[in-house]
């Protein structure tokens, strides 16, 4: 039995009923839980192909765990591709859909320190989102970008620089991507007269995953970043700001390594609202600067901004479910659309 199930557009459009039907039944039918930290930001990253490779960091929480207490967390990125680009004997084509799957494991060692190990699975195929994604950009009249002409759900990552080609996928893959290695130092816990939390962090990407397939770089890649956070209380319940910056060393990898750079910085701004105690309501904007150069195409030399807006339900027992739709607002640097979904714990 195959790793991943396609669902047809019937199947995907009763899957989103399903969730709202969740979500009343979570709002309403539970007693109030206590406030959660809504520093902790929407846990996604750039899905691109010739990005999520690399370690990019996605946003993190200023406000570390607890000493002792351990976090495990599932998710589910399920990202659309389509850019068709032609500029000075350059060519590129992103078309298919990517699906990362992510077992994120944190520990609070001491109350300043945070260890965290993170094991993703990620595969390449053509897919079954393109009519759905196709009707609901002709439904709230939204730019296509030319994805209406193309084939669909078919799977095709070509890149071709003035006849030489530099990249060219169009088998369906999957496998362990690169697993990475995290720390966090909390340097402000926040106080009741200064309610800001800030922390550091750094990672450490193996090349684990296979770059023939692009479930990995074939290097390995370090990242530095500090988070902050804010929490007060407004009118409509409590607000979180959250922000993010860091710096990301790449090594050596193999894929479009001639064009590769060294050294990319990242970040991140992002607001939580809770107006209800069991219910999260998240908005942010990730960014980062270009992995490539010496190219005129959008999809490979160009700084990316991408927007996600989501939230999260606060169940019993330590449970929370996040849920996220990703889209690109510097069109051409990052998925169409990504489908975000994590269930996560503490112990």
């Amino acid at each position: 039995m195959s790793f991943i199930c396609p669902y047809s557009q019937f199947r995907f459009s009763m899957l989103f009923r399903k969730e709202l039907l969740l979500f009343f039944v979570l709002l309403y039918g539970f007693p109030s839980a206590s406030l959660a930290d809504l520093t902790t930001p929407l846990s996604v990253s750039n899905q691109a192909p010739l990005i999520q490779i690399y370690g990019l960091p996605g946003m993190s929480r200023s406000l570390l765990l607890p000493a002792g207490v351990i976090e495990a967390q599932l998710s589910m990125d399920v990202s659309n591709h389509f850019l068709h680009e032609n500029t000075g004997g350059e060519s590129l084509l992103l078309d298919g859909e990517s699906y990362l799957y992510s077992l994120q494991l944190s520990y609070g060692v001491s109350d300043r320190l945070e260890l965290s190990l993170d094991i993703p699975y990620v595969a390449h195929q053509g897919g079954q989102l393109d009519g759905f994604i196709d009707d609901w950009h002709r439904f709230f009249g939204l730019p296509t970008n030319g994805r209406e002409n193309g084939t669909k759900d078919q799977l095709s990552f070509i890149y071709d620089d003035n006849g030489t080609e530099r990249l060219s996928q169009q088998d369906e893959t999957k496998g362990l991507g690169d697993i990475r290695f995290s720390g966090a130092w909390q340097l402000s816990e926040g106080t009741d007269l200064e309610p800001t939390t800030i922390a550091f962090h750094s990672s450490l990407k193996l090349p684990t995953g296979d770059s023939e397939k692009l479930t990995g770089s074939g290097g390995a890649d370090l990242a530095v970043w500090l988070s902050g956070g804010r929490q007060f209380p407004v009118a409509w319940g409590d607000l979180g700001l959250i922000t993010s910056l860091g710096l990301l060393f790449v090594g050596e990898g193999e894929v479009l390594e001639e064009q590769q750079r060294s050294l990319v910085w990242f970040g991140g701004l992002g607001i939580a609202l809770q107006p209800w105690q069991r219910v999260r309501l998240q908005v942010q904007v990730d960014f980062h600067s270009s992995f490539y150069h010496d190219s005129r195409m959008d999809g490979v030399d160009s700084s990316s901004v991408q927007l996600a807006t989501g939230g999260t339900i606060i169940l019993d027992e330590g449970y929370e479910i996040e849920l996220a739709v990703v889209e690109d607002i510097a069109v051409g640097t990052a998925p169409d659309v990504v489908f975000h979904f994590a269930l996560r714990r503490r112990f």
